[in-house]
């Protein structure tokens, strides 16, 4: 009963609503996961397999970092979103308390990932911050995750 038709019942509408709430949450901690490892370098490929073990290059400090900030940045998007389409003022108010939950959870998840980028990442840790677009493109970031959690206060 996905579509919560007529016949579905409220078990099942539980059910369905915490299946999709895992997916949603589970789905962007896996992709910023996968791309920590990817920058880190963590994942390597000899002969077309990968080595390193199963587990050990996906879950490092890093990588859980980038996964819950990538995480909250979903959250906080979904929630913006759901800000508009709220059809009454309770609701909006309730979305627009967990996009600044969520605006502010990226923030802290921004820092740690930036401070547990592994050595051997050195040239994603340079090109991230030294390059000549790092502080405009920052910046710019920040103002606008700012003027937004503002805006829908």
């Amino acid at each position: 009963c996905p579509d919560y038709s007529a016949g579905c019942g409220v078990d099942m509408r539980r059910r369905w609503s915490g299946i999709f709430a895992a997916a949603s949450a589970i789905t962007p901690f896996f992709l910023g996961i996968s791309v920590a490892s990817i920058s880190a370098g963590t994942i390597r490929i000899a002969g077309g397999t990968v080595e390193g073990g199963f587990i050990h290059p996906w879950l490092h400090p890093f990588g859980l970092a980038v996964g819950a900030f990538t995480t909250s940045l979903f959250a906080l998007l979904a929630a913006v979103y759901l800000v508009n389409e709220a059809t009454s003022v309770d609701l909006r108010r309730e979305f627009s308390r967990r996009a600044v939950g969520a605006g502010i959870a990226s923030g802290v998840a921004a820092f740690a990932a930036l401070a547990l980028i592994p050595d051997s990442a050195a040239s994603f840790r340079s090109a991230l911050l030294h390059s000549w677009w790092s502080v405009p493109v920052h910046g710019g970031t920040a103002l606008a995750g700012l003027l937004c959690l503002i805006l829908i206060s």
